[in-house]
C-alpha cells in the first residue's frame, strides 16, 4: 500500500489535475486506516470534478469508518482500564481490604454504569463486611460477659480493702480516742 501511495503521489507531482491518482490514493489511505488523508485526497477530486458522485459515497463511508474505528479503540482503551481495576480490586479483596476493593469496584461503575459484574461484586463484599462487623461484636460482647469474672477477685484483693479503710477508717480513728 505504501509503494502504491509513493506512485500516486508521484503521478499528482507530474500531473496536480490526474483525478484517479487522487482518487486511488485515498482509496489506499482508507485501507491503511488514515480516514483523514483518504477523505482529504476524494475533497480534491471534488475540487477538479464538483459532480462526482463516487469520491463522496466514499467520504461518507470513510468518515463513518472512521468513527467506528474511534468508538473501537474507545471500547479497548475502557475495557483495558476496567480490567486493570479489576485486577486493583480482587488484590484488595483477596488482601482483606473490603473497603478498598468496594472502592475500585465503585470506580468500574463510574466508568461502566450498568456493569453487573461490579454491582455483584460491591454486594458480595457489602455482604462480608456485614458479617465480619456482626462477628467482631459477637466477639466483644464474649469479652465483655467474661470481664466481671476476670474483676471479681482483683477487686476483692485490692479495691475492696482501701475502700474498708476509707469508710471504716475515720470511724475507727474515733473509737481509739474514745478509750
Amino acid at each position: 500500500v505504501d509503494k502504491a501511495i509513493a506512485d500516486f503521489n508521484e503521478a499528482i507531482r507530474l500531473n496536480p489535475k490526474h483525478v484517479k491518482a487522487y482518487n486511488n490514493r485515498g482509496v489506499a489511505w482508507n485501507k491503511k486506516g488514515d480516514y483523514d488523508k483518504a477523505i482529504a485526497g476524494w475533497n480534491e477530486v471534488l475540487k477538479i470534478q464538483p459532480d462526482n458522485k463516487k469520491p463522496k459515497k466514499r467520504i461518507e463511508a470513510a468518515e463513518k469508518a472512521k468513527l467506528e474505528a474511534q468508538e473501537k479503540a474507545k471500547s479497548a482503551a475502557l475495557r483495558k482500564q476496567t480490567d486493570e481495576i479489576r485486577e486493583k480490586a480482587e488484590a484488595a479483596a483477596e488482601a482483606g481490604n473490603l473497603e478498598g476493593a468496594i472502592a475500585e469496584w465503585k470506580k468500574i461503575l463510574d466508568l461502566e454504569k450498568g456493569n453487573k459484574e461490579a454491582t455483584r461484586s460491591i454486594a458480595g463484599l457489602e455482604k462480608q463486611i456485614s458479617e465480619r462487623k456482626k462477628k467482631e461484636a459477637e466477639e466483644a460482647e464474649k469479652k465483655a460477659a467474661a470481664l466481671p469474672p476476670k474483676l471479681t477477685v482483683p477487686m476483692i484483693v485490692f479495691f475492696l480493702p482501701v475502700l474498708f479503710l476509707v469508710i471504716l477508717g475515720p470511724a475507727a480513728i474515733r473509737f481509739w480516742k474514745m478509750s
